[in-house]
């Protein structure tokens, strides 16, 4: 059938397109013209009667931006600094192995207030002298858009409260209030910023009588991001922002060209501003400086910041003169090329109207064709809305036969699940029977032993036989009880495994720290040792649930079988980078390890060594089921001719969604 509009078609779509030109572009003509004439004798009454009223409500606009800014600062630091002291211990404070991992347990809490605002630089928690170790640090900053944990060093013991470099660490600490600094440069990462310190007292977010400090949390907002803020902001095409502290002026470089205004005339315009008799928290003035007058607008903030913009008064009322003709021109040149672009204002409504008309008659013909999402779909306008709506409907027929598909899948699906119950169910039904035949046999004890003791016929020996075989059979059933509770548990898993499906990014070694303190109870009576050598920014997009359920089956079973003829033992997990987009991680113990003749058998369902113990045989095989059909990654045993056992995991650095997403939709 023929694809193109038929004649009477195109001359329908041609008139309506030729309508909505009469009825839209010609009435938007005059409106623009009127709007522009109006707006132009508003621009000029604004520049010549009210610029200094214009210039002081645009410096406290920029000063309400900044103080939101400067309070998302502070509230983030008292909340810090009260989360960190509520945690301390103070009958710890002499001991310098809990101080130094009191500041390494709020790394972590450090981190998530850095992530927290994007105009955060750095962030950091210090420990103070008194409190016996060499007080330290703990910080973070920003580098190339990362956040990376920066070196630990220590702090002098006695600190000189004059010296400017410790002044922001010093006046919290002795003075008990939060302190703003002036501008530094942090010679460690070679930036210049504004520090926001506030002390941290044990248990409370203030101090509650003579409690001294246990240290200082603060955060770091780099001098360049207040460039970024106050660079939005322009008086006009001469003018820009700035900021001033009583010691220092910043304002944007390429904004203000040498001859602009000089260092020495910054250095007078802030001895103006800060005149102690001049207290007004936002003020206009004009300002000679450098053989030229400037306009200066002005606000205070709460910390004795001073927000302002500036411009050059001859270059503000030059302009004046030359808004009429160039407001004029412009209306000129849009008269001119509205004009033009009338002329194809009519294709430009046709053509997608007539592509419009063919996927129709696609659809009319097969019902099984999908309306592509051409360009035309994304249109803002009322034809783009016409083409969503029309490829919405369609969609659903196409979904109607995506869905016979995924029963389809659904279907083999529970046939799968069907197999693995037939495997569980073989493997409960040796305990079952045991339980079932001790049941019996006590049960049958017991009438022997009634009839006996009816027909006092019972003797003590018999009665002493039935006790001891009573406490057998008793054992014997507990023991397979257990049985099929560890059955039962490893179903759970292996379920709990499928079900929990959220990709998301994540720092390796935070998830393998939780999944080992969550495994706590199950070595409290061991000395078990985890050392890891996985950098802190090794970030990867995946299912941080499944691997939790990964790496908390791996120390499950170091724990049960490795170490279970000794008092503990030591784990070590390395990660890396592969280079070619995976991860590859080692997972180690120094336990009892596999025979040789078993290491090849090792993933196989319901293969076991320790049946005798309670093994099921379901752990190694849940773990490699996870990482190659959920994960998209493998897992295989490392034979290093030594004690324990080494797996090797190799993972994708950013899953897409892959098999895990699949099976949450079709589940």
């Amino acid at each position: 059938m023929n694809g193109g509009n038929t004649p009477g078609e195109r001359s329908d779509i041609t008139a309506l397109g030729s309508n909505i030109l009469l009825m839209l572009v010609f009435p938007l003509l005059l409106i623009s013209f009127a709007s522009s004439v109006v707006s132009t004798g508003r621009m000029e009454r604004s520049l010549k009667e009210s610029m200094a009223e214009t210039m002081v409500d645009l410096s406290r606009d920029i000063g309400m931006d900044m103080m939101l800014l400067l309070e998302s600062m502070e509230d983030g630091a008292d909340i810090l600094a009260g989360s960190v002291g509520a945690s301390f211990r103070p009958d710890m404070a002499g001991q310098e192995e809990y101080l130094r991992e009191f500041r390494n347990s709020h790394a972590r809490a450090l981190l998530t207030t850095a992530r927290s605002n994007s105009s955060i630089h750095g962030v950091y928690f210090m420990s103070a002298p008194a409190f016996g170790d060499p007080p330290g640090q703990i910080w973070y900053y920003r580098k190339n858009g990362q956040w990376v944990r920066g070196p630990e060093y220590p702090l002098p013991q006695h600190m000189d409260p004059e010296n400017p470099d410790m002044k922001y660490y010093y006046h919290p600490l002795r003075e008990g209030k939060a302190y703003w600094s002036d501008l530094y440069r942090d010679l460690d990462i070679n930036v210049e910023m504004f520090s926001y310190t506030v002390p941290v007292y044990p248990g409370a977010f203030e101090s509650n009588g003579n409690e001294a400090p246990i240290g200082v949390v603060g955060i770091d907002i780099a001098a360049g991001d207040i460039l970024e803020t106050i660079r939005e902001y322009r008086v006009h095409t001469s003018g820009h922002a700035f900021l001033m502290t009583e010691n220092i002026s910043i304002y944007p470089e390429e904004e203000s060209p040498p001859g602009r205004l000089s260092e020495a005339s910054w250095k007078q315009l802030r001895r103006v501003i800060f005149d102690p008799e001049n207290q007004r928290s936002a003020h206009f003035l004009e300002f000679a400086a450098d053989g030229e007058n400037h306009l200066v607008g002005y606000s205070r903030l709460q910390n004795s910041w001073v927000l302002g913009v500036i411009a050059s008064e001859t270059e503000v009322y030059a302009d004046i003169g030359l808004t009429w003709f160039t407001v004029l021109s412009i209306n000129g040149m849009a008269i001119f090329f509205s004009i033009i672009f009338s002329l194809f204002i009519v294709r430009y409504i046709n053509t997608p109207l007539q592509v419009l008309s063919r996927e129709m008659r696609k659809v009319r013909n097969d019902h099984r064709y999908i309306v592509p999402r051409i360009p035309l779909y994304h249109r803002k306008d009322e034809i783009g809305e016409l083409y969503r709506t029309f490829s919405g409907l369609q969609r659903i027929t196409a979904e109607s036969l995506n869905r016979l598909i995924e029963e389809n899948i659904a279907q083999e699906r529970l046939a799968s699940m069907g197999e693995q119950l037939a495997g569980f169910a073989h493997e409960i039904q040796t305990p079952i029977g045991n339980i079932n035949l001790a049941v019996s046999s006590l049960r049958q004890g017991m009438i022997s032993l009634d009839r006996d003791f009816q027909n006092q016929d019972l003797t003590k020996t018999q009665f002493s036989e039935f006790i001891g075989k009573s406490n057998e059979m008793l054992g014997s059933l507990v023991w397979n009880i257990n049985q099929v509770r560890r059955v039962v548990q490893s179903i759970r898993t292996s379920a709990n495994a499928q079900l929990n499906m959220q990709l998301e990014k994540f720092f390796l070694k935070e998830i393998i720290e939780t999944t080992y303190e969550n495994s706590r109870y199950s070595r409290k009576s061991m000395d078990v040792e985890l050392r890891l050598e996985i950098s802190e920014d090794l970030e990867i997009a995946s299912y941080p649930g499944l691997l939790i359920q990964v790496f908390s089956n791996l120390i499950q079973n170091s724990i049960l079988h490795g170490f279970r003829n000794r008092n503990g033992g030591n784990i070590r997990i390395a990660a890396e980078h592969s280079g070619s987009g995976e991860v590859e991680i080692l997972y180690c113990d120094d336990g009892e390890g596999i025979p040789r003749e078993f290491q090849n058998q090792i993933f196989t369902r319901f293969f076991t060594t320790a049946k005798s113990r309670g093994g099921t045989g379901l752990g190694l095989s849940i773990i490699d089921a996870i990482i190659r059909d959920m994960l998209e990654g493998s897992i295989r045993f490392v034979d290093r001719n030594e004690t324990g056992v080494c797996f090797q995991i190799v993972l994708p650095e950013e899953l897409k969604g892959g098999r895990a997403g699949d099976e949450k939709k079709n589940g």
